[in-house]
C-alpha cells in the first residue's frame, strides 16, 4: 500500500507536468465548487462505500 506523503505545490506543479498527479477531494460537492486543485477529481466521502 502507498504511504501519503506531503509535497509542496511546486512538487505538485512538476508532477502534474509529468502526468503523474491523481488528487481526489473528498469535500462536499459545494466545497469543491467554492476552491480545488484544477487537476482534482471529487469524490464526496459520503459517497465512498466503506
Amino acid at each position: 500500500m502507498n504511504q501519503l506523503q506531503t509535497i509542496s505545490v511546486g512538487q505538485l506543479a512538476e508532477r502534474d507536468g509529468q502526468g503523474n498527479v491523481d488528487i481526489i477531494d473528498v469535500r462536499t460537492s459545494l466545497e469543491f465548487r467554492e476552491v480545488r486543485a484544477v487537476v482534482a477529481r471529487n469524490i464526496p466521502l459520503d459517497s465512498l462505500d466503506p
